[in-house]
């Protein structure tokens, strides 16, 4: 079996041609949870708005997502870091 699980905003599907009409820089937004404060310093697969698992290393979650089978398809991942009022900028 196969699972494909997104890293952060971004997930290619393998039956993606290149003559698709996306451009490669395209991403569909992800609807982040509201309750994510209760997964400060863990990992969290999201899918369809809420957390479907969560661990405190990404090894565990890709794991946990695995084993899910189907129900997780689609999820996407990321990293919940705790609240703050620094501002990162990404230039690039």
């Amino acid at each position: 079996m196969q699972a494909t699980i997104a890293i952060g905003m971004r997930c290619w599907s393998e039956t993606a041609s290149p003559t698709d009409e996306r451009s490669p820089n395209a991403a569909e937004p992800v609807r982040a949870p509201e309750d994510l404060d209760r997964w400060v310093n863990m990992w969290v697969a999201v899918k369809d708005g809420k957390v479907i698992t969560a661990a405190y290393n990404s090894h565990d979650l890709v794991r946990q997502v695995i084993e899910m089978g189907p129900n997780a398809t689609g999820a996407v991942a990321q990293f919940v870091p705790k609240r703050t009022d620094a501002v990162v900028i990404g230039v690039g």
